[in-house]
């Protein structure tokens, strides 16, 4: 969940040389007379110049462009990458083994950290966070730039709940997003074919022999033993729709075998509660 010694040491390097750079096309005065000085400064001293980076975005391409610290191929790669950074007030909503989970309205962050895992300096108890922020893509991850400033807001449980439905909804459909891609390859994934509930396999024997199985079952005489058999068939109906279209599943049909089963549902808690066993 955080970058490697190496990783951090490359990125701070190619930070620093953007910023101090930066700072010298701006005028902002620094305690600083080389990238290598200008890391050792506090993130106070930075911050003025780090801002103003991206009030200018220009700024990025333009240095990559002088390369007046004589980076290769590969690092000025990197620092144009920073121009598809993206700034706001994000809220930490979680931590994953993977990354952490960042929220910005409705779009969902797996974020890195730099020097350390997210989830040591944002403990657990002290999430869901309001954080301002800047994320950066970096080797294929999405990390943030060394500062962020938080809110020390306290989010009830409705907004807690909100929050967590952005990152479900965001889990099941896949949409998490887990890297700042350039246009390109924006372009490229949307004209791929990509069917997000398409079953993993073919199903039809096991779906067969499932009707089948509730078939069997009909002929019972108690309501509350029919009724259960009747939300077994209705789930089995269910099941069958989501399944068996390789193609994926038609959400609205999927929706009217839902009702069904919720009906059954009903019936079944109905002849619960009148029944007088004992």
């Amino acid at each position: 969940m955080h970058l490697s010694i190496t990783e951090k040491e490359t990125f701070y390097r190619l930070l620093a040389g953007l910023q101090f750079h930066a700072a010298g096309e701006l005028g902002i005065s620094v305690k600083a007379t080389s990238p290598k000085e200008f890391i050792d400064l506090s993130i106070e001293a930075k911050l003025p110049v780090r801002d103003a980076v991206y009030d200018h975005p220009e700024l990025i391409t333009g240095y990559a462009e002088k390369n007046p610290n004589g980076f290769d191929d590969d690092e000025l790669a990197i620092v144009r990458s920073w121009t598809r950074f993206v700034r706001g007030r994000f809220i930490i909503e979680r931590h994953l083994k993977k990354h952490s989970i960042w929220i910005l309205d409705d779009a969902v962050y797996g974020v890195h950290g730099i020097s350390d895992p997210l989830e040591e300096m944002v403990p657990k108890y002290a999430i869901p966070l309001m954080v301002e922020a800047v994320l950066l893509p970096f080797h294929g991850r999405i990390i943030f730039d060394g500062v962020f400033r938080p809110h020390r807001i306290s989010f009830g449980g409705g907004i807690k709940r909100s929050l967590k439905e952005i990152y479900m909804r965001a889990k099941q459909n896949d949409q998490i997003i887990e890297s700042l891609k350039s246009p390109e390859e924006k372009m490229a994934q949307s004209t791929e074919t990509r069917i997000p509930w398409a079953p993993t396999r073919n199903w039809s024997k096991q779906l067969a022999a499932m009707e089948k199985a509730v078939a069997n079952l009909r002929g019972e005489k108690h309501a509350v033993n029919k009724e259960a058999i009747k939300v077994l068939g209705a789930s089995s109906e269910l099941a069958k729709t989501a399944l068996e279209n390789a193609d994926g599943a038609d959400l609205y049909e999927l929706g009217y075998e839902l009702e069904k089963v919720i009906k059954a549902c009903n019936r079944l808690q109905r002849a619960i509660e009148r029944s007088e066993w004992s």
